[in-house]
């Protein structure tokens, strides 16, 4: 393994594994920044992942575990250790008559429109959230008062022991853009319960949430969607960064957009000290105006210092 990244670690033999090594973050996460990752490996499969999980174990290795990348700021200096992407390999969509078995590897954009055209309720808030299954899951993704945990009937989960089993969706605690997921395993796959609707008034209520994230949202610049979490359904973190004037405030190519005050956007070449000093610039002037400091809704992960001088 190049450079003995994790002692006694060998995994190439596992069948069904792509193996980046020294692979920049900012290929894989919406905000297109972030540095190299030590190994970021990919299963072909299920089973490749099965067995990369039993591999770690033995060596005493948890990774870190992404998706699409949409939720995610990786630090300049990289993620060190192994990567696991879960991405559209481990996706697959099996549709019941009371609702659907989906892979976590599929883009939730994706269920959301083939529900819509099943006519099948319960995802159509879900039509314009980027990232994955296993993502939405993670996080407990939503969007106008809806969120993935409204519809999950059960889990298959991998834990980091190797075993897989298929757990009440209760077990992960979901919370407001949480849940205890990463400390209990990687999702394979999931239930989820949805209802007979109107395809047409489905559709219509899409177009209609699209219509609305097009105007409101910073569409043309990489972002990780809302940064900040709302600390209420009150106190919406947009509102609270508008009126402390946050909205157009730079640092390097880093911008907190015009258009959004809860998006920060790369405008081209930003780094991830960029993001994350504006980031810092923000969440003080909302404190000394409100008395409240917000709470990233983007996972941080990485090192600060570049490794090796990269």
């Amino acid at each position: 393994m190049e450079g003995q990244m994790v002692k006694g670690l060998s995994i190439e033999d596992i069948p069904g594994l792509t193996l980046l090594y020294d692979e920049p973050a900012s290929r894989h996460t919406t905000l297109q920044v972030g540095g190299p990752m030590d190994l970021l490996v990919i299963p072909k499969s299920k089973q490749a992942l099965v067995k990369l999980v039993r591999r770690l174990r033995e060596v005493g290795v948890k990774p870190l575990v992404i998706g699409a990348g949409t939720n995610l700021l990786v630090r300049d200096g990289g993620i060190r250790g192994v990567v696991v992407k879960v991405g559209e390999e481990l996706g697959g969509v099996t549709w019941g008559s009371e609702g659907v078995t989906v892979g976590a590897g599929e883009p939730l954009i994706d269920l959301s429109r083939q529900a819509v055209e099943r006519g099948m309720s319960g995802l159509e808030y879900a039509c314009g959230i980027p990232g994955t299954i296993g993502g939405a899951l993670y996080m407990n993704a939503g969007a106008y008062g809806w969120s993935v945990a409204d519809v999950v009937s059960e889990v298959e989960l991998l834990s980091y022991s190797g075993r897989v089993q298929r757990v009440d969706p209760r077990l992960l605690k979901f919370g407001y853009r949480s849940s205890v997921l990463g400390d209990k395993g990687i999702a394979l796959s999931c239930r989820m319960s949805l209802l007979a609707g109107d395809s047409k008034l489905l559709k219509r209520l899409v177009d209609e949430v699209l219509a609305v994230r097009r105007e409101k949202m910073p569409l043309d610049y990489p972002s990780a969607g809302s940064f900040f979490k709302n600390p209420s359904k009150e106190l919406p973190a947009g509102r609270l960064l508008e009126e402390a004037g946050c909205k157009g405030m730079r640092v390097g190519k880093a911008e907190i957009s015009e258009k959004h005050a809860n998006f920060i956007v790369n405008t081209g070449g930003a780094s991830s000290a960029d993001i994350l000093n504006l980031m810092e610039l923000a969440q003080e002037k909302v404190r000394r105006l409100f008395g409240m400091k917000l709470e990233p809704e983007v996972c941080i992960v990485g090192e600060e210092e570049v490794k090796d001088g990269k």
